[in-house]
């Protein structure tokens, strides 16, 4: 439900007719509509039409290194590029088509990174088993 006597954030004379669903911000009925992005204001919907940035990407990829070749340092460095593009998509200064590979960069980062650790850990016992025999 809109406020009594919201205007449209771009068209100020406007009466706002519907509220963006990332934003919270107003539009009228002249603001376009996109319909791959239904429900947000034309900035909004200008900003996930953006290309996911060079950190997002370079996330992902590093993290699926690290998947493929179960290689630690990898998969810490896509972790946390993966951190820092979600933290920058939150404050509004990375396009949010990023997000995805930034969150699945995360996970992939923290999943093979732990099962390193524990391959290492499983070598190391085992190698300390095998030398008390």
């Amino acid at each position: 439900m809109l406020p009594e006597g919201a205007t449209c954030a771009v068209h100020a004379s406007a009466p706002a007719k519907r509220t963006c669903t990332r934003c919270g911000a107003f539009a009228c009925l002249s603001c376009p509509e996109n319909p791959f992005y239904p429900g947000m204001c034309p900035a909004c919907s200008a900003r996930m039409a953006q290309p996911a940035s060079l950190r997002s990407y370079l996330a992902i990829t590093f993290s699926g290194l690290s998947a493929t070749i179960y290689c630690l340092p990898f998969g810490i460095v896509g972790a946390i590029l993966g951190h820092l593009e979600v933290q920058a998509i939150d404050r509004g200064e990375a396009p949010l088509s990023g997000r995805g590979y930034a969150n699945a960069a995360r996970w992939i980062g923290v999943v093979t990174g732990g099962l390193t650790i524990a391959i290492a850990l499983i070598g190391g016992v085992l190698a300390l088993i095998s030398a008390v025999d």
